[in-house]
């Protein structure tokens, strides 16, 4: 049986939410350190791992936006690349993803990383995704810890982010099989057509 959108994601959280992950990303919100790479390097040996089970088609990390932007008419293609492109089967539109993995708090776990909201992260990939006509465009942001004890904090900032993506089309999907704890939150940002 194929594997849905749903199904994917769960995948996903199904390998991060482990205790001994979950201790790694308590260690690092207390560093208040970025953790891209590790978490992309996960990723790919995820990805891997459905592969070899037949859960996936194909997977490509760093796929070439070129190939959904017009020829130029002077001057180089776009040198930018997305995350990763994911094929669950031959019937199913690609789900292409970018990555953003930061701590939720600053230094004394009072200051808000505003960083993640600001220009060179997410907006810059939005805008990528935003590009892609066919197919599932998702930011997928691993926070830590998570925002959840401060819940209505994070609805309030992503809302203000959504509004000024406009008129690119963001929202959360919450998916009914997601995992939550208090040391990881997994935010499946999805990008709809739109102003591109």
């Amino acid at each position: 049986m194929t594997m849905t959108t749903q199904d994917f994601f769960k995948k996903i959280d199904d390998h991060f939410f482990t205790p001994s992950k979950l201790r790694l990303f308590e260690k690092f919100a207390e560093g208040g350190r970025q953790q891209e790479m590790w978490v992309n390097g996960m990723l790919t040996c995820l990805f891997d791992l459905l592969l070899e089970e037949s859960s996936l088609s194909h997977w490509e990390p760093q796929f070439p936006l070129s190939e959904f932007l017009p020829l130029p008419s002077e001057g180089k293609l776009s040198q930018e690349k997305i995350d990763f492109k994911i094929v669950i089967s031959q019937s199913s539109d690609p789900i292409y993803l970018e990555l953003k993995a930061v701590p939720w708090y600053l230094g004394d776990k009072e200051e808000f990383n505003f960083a993640l909201f600001n220009s060179g992260y997410l907006p810059d990939d939005v805008v990528k995704l935003a590009n892609i006509k066919n197919g599932q465009r998702f930011c997928l942001v691993f926070l830590y810890p998570s925002p959840e004890s401060d819940l209505e904090n994070w609805k309030k900032r992503l809302g203000k982010f959504i509004e000024k993506q406009k008129p690119i089309q963001v929202s959360e999907r919450v998916f009914a099989n997601g995992q939550h704890s208090e040391h990881l939150y997994i935010a499946k940002l999805e990008v709809s057509y739109g102003g591109v």
